[in-house]
């Protein structure tokens, strides 16, 4: 701008003009001048904020056109052109914005065709889909599914049984059948395309209608809110192993399992960055990458009623910890009108700006030394110690009478609530019990932004994206004050605030539907049926 303003004033003063010419040409340059610094003040005004189709622009292979977004994703995406988005960004802003790229390319890359499907398939895994993978293509299109190639859940699920022979499994099948006797593990018999469980459970909700392109297979279900399959050695020719561990501390366990079996050693250098704010949810789901959350949940102090094997079975389990090899299975509860029913839901704009949570003080067995280190009852001090922005409490206190007893002077009386007051808040905090939360859809309905805390991993991992459908929280819950205070008392964590409680409602409609729980139920059978091919 200077050198502008100079070159002009330079050239004036070397052109010789009559003096009745500058009375003219002097009001002429002062308004060209004054001109030139308003849009230029107007210019790095409007140079504070780009928008977002610009800043999706800079990133390398993403899709930004609006027809594309009209016509794949039904509009949704269409609104979000108008978004604007700082030139200088906040570090909780960047973590959205940058998994925010990552889910649309992630949407983008999906297979439309079947022979995409396939191409894709044998790209990502070197082998050949499943038989059946054609039928299980249309019905995943009929049933809408958005997600068509990334199920990374499925194969690290499945991958460590590939190295088991069919008479192994079998023979392993068998002794677990004669060991359980169907009191933790429920049987389905799937023959001639139709399903017959035996046990408990509400298998056939997720699999009435697509059994029929099921071929002939046996299956067992873990119907306990804990994982089953813990192995510890791999003696493949010896009869299987069960434990015992309710009420122990498992922590000493999970070590050795690091050691023995996944050959990780726990490094101390994880607790150097225990503050930090997760950006990789699957890895900081990796119990052997993070020696710093011994201690920070109820199950690594002292699990419930945790029994299981010692050996490799395939058991399929809503849930699971890293280190723990259960066939991930999606829950049919959730979608239950118990869980997911909400009438009362609020717009985000208006809301109590606090994060809200209640809950029973369950999530592993309880006793006077180690009660307060239950995630749960750490959420419920953090909350009294940040009463201005942490509305924590628990609803109904569990564990031995010295527990109980100081739980009750910790918090003093349990407040009863229902479920519809959650929707006063524009925060909503969701984590684990003794194993997944039954009200984490229901929540992302909800309208709010959804705060998680988990050591489970679950089936829908590889379509949830921290930072744009939830915010993730450490199991330590170090960073979470910081965290809401951001999205609470600043003006753009609202704005972002109100991007992510619409991406989370949109998605929890569109990615984690029962029809997609379905989808993804049909092609992890078409994948477990090759182990016994």
């Amino acid at each position: 701008m200077a050198s502008i303003l100079g070159s002009v004033i330079d050239t004036l003063v070397s052109v010789r003009l009559p003096a009745r010419y500058w009375t003219l040409v002097v009001p002429a340059v002062a308004t060209f001048v004054f001109l030139i610094l308003v849009f230029n003040a107007i210019d790095n005004h409007a140079n504070e904020f780009l928008p977002l189709s610009t800043f999706l622009l800079k990133q390398r292979g993403h899709p930004t056109t609006k027809i594309r977004d009209r016509v794949l994703y039904g509009g949704h995406f269409f609104p979000h052109q108008t978004w604007t988005v700082p030139r200088c960004l906040d570090k909780f802003e960047k973590l959205f914005l940058d998994s925010y790229v990552e889910y649309r390319a992630f949407l983008d890359r999906q297979s439309k065709t079947y022979a995409d499907a396939v191409r894709n398939y044998k790209k990502r895994y070197n082998r050949s889909p499943p038989p059946g993978f054609d039928k299980w293509f249309r019905y995943a299109q009929s049933k809408g599914s958005l997600v068509i190639d990334d199920y990374d859940t499925i194969e690290e699920s499945i991958a460590p049984y590939r190295s088991l022979s069919k008479s192994d499994l079998l023979r392993r099948m068998k002794e677990l059948r004669e060991y359980d006797q169907k009191y933790r593990v429920s049987e389905v018999k799937i023959r001639g395309g139709y399903g017959q469980q035996h046990g408990g459970g509400l298998w056939h909700l997720l699999s009435w209608d697509f059994e029929n392109g099921l071929p002939d297979l046996d299956i067992y279900i873990n119907t306990w809110d804990e994982p089953f399959v813990f192995p510890q050695e791999e003696n493949r020719t010896a009869k299987i192993e069960f434990f015992a561990g309710g009420g122990k501390p498992w922590w000493p366990g999970a070590v050795e399992h690091c050691k023995v079996w996944e050959g990780k050693k726990m490094q101390t250098k994880g607790r150097s960055d225990y503050i930090a704010t997760i950006q990789d949810a699957k890895e900081a789901l990796d119990i052997c990458a993070h020696p710093e959350y011994e201690g920070t949940h109820g199950f690594f102090n002292a699990p419930s009623s945790l029994t299981g094997t010692k050996q490799l079975i395939p058991i399929f389990s809503v849930a699971r910890m890293s280190v723990f090899k259960d066939v991930l299975l999606p829950s049919s509860g959730p979608w239950h009108p118990n869980f997911i029913k909400n009438d009362g839901i609020k717009d985000f704009v208006g809301k109590t700006k606090k994060l809200y949570w209640r809950g029973s003080a369950t999530g592993g067995e309880h006793n006077g030394q180690n009660v307060l280190k239950s995630h749960r009852m750490r959420l419920a001090s953090i909350g009294q110690e940040h009463p201005d922005l942490i509305d924590a409490k628990v609803t109904t206190y569990v564990g031995d009478l010295g527990s109980l007893k100081q739980q009750w002077r910790e918090f003093g009386e349990p407040e009863r609530t229902d479920h519809g007051t959650e929707n006063s808040f524009s925060f909503l905090m969701d984590m684990d019990g003794n194993g997944l939360s039954g009200r984490y859809y229901r929540l992302l309905r909800s309208k709010a932004v959804v705060f998680k805390s988990t050591a489970m991993q679950q089936w829908h991992d590889d379509r949830m994206f921290p930072w744009v459908h939830y915010i993730p929280i450490r199991l330590g819950m170090r960073e979470l004050v910081d965290i809401v205070r951001w999205f609470a008392t600043t003006e753009r964590g609202d704005e972002v605030g109100r991007r992510i409680a619409e991406e989370a409602d949109w998605w929890s409609r569109t990615g984690v539907r029962e029809d997609d729980a379905r989808v993804y139920t049909y092609r992890l059978l078409l994948e477990y049926a090759t182990l016994f091919r």
